[in-house]
């Protein structure tokens, strides 16, 4: 295997998405509700931002400042304090922002919860919510 390859895709400047590049459409995308808006949860933000198929719609964080920090500036967003107002956001088009985890747990039209927080004590009850809705779980708290 030459070195700018890998068995997951090309590295050095080239694409490990090359099909999604050339036109192919992803009918299916992943979306994912972000819990934490440090480092970790800014760079998975901006990450969903470059990669075909790879939405975020939630950011949560429990400084709502903080959670808006992590979106481009021409990003459309809104903060939301209950599920209805969740709910309205993503049905617009925006991205919801909110400060309780159990809230960006139940983000409809969201498949998976991704924890990048510091928040060991409630992480469980927010798993739990999130996959009694139905959602993947992906866990990089401290």
């Amino acid at each position: 295997m030459p070195a700018s390859e890998s068995r997951y895709g090309t590295r050095a400047g080239g694409s490990s998405f090359p099909d999604l590049e050339a036109g192919t459409t992803v009918h299916s995308p992943i979306r994912f509700a972000l819990v934490g808006a440090g480092s970790v949860g800014r760079g998975l933000y901006h990450q969903s931002r470059i990669t075909p198929g790879v939405e975020c719609p939630v950011v949560c964080d429990i400084d709502v400042n903080r959670a808006v920090g992590v979106l481009d500036e021409a990003t459309p967003h809104r903060i939301v304090h209950t599920e209805a107002e969740l709910a309205r956001a993503l049905a617009l088009g925006e991205t919801a922002v909110c400060h309780d985890a159990m809230l960006a747990a139940a983000a409809p039209g969201v498949g998976v919860l991704l924890d990048a927080s510091t928040a060991i004590e409630s992480a469980p009850a927010t798993i739990e919510r999130a996959m009694a809705d139905g959602k993947h779980v992906v866990m990089m708290n401290a």
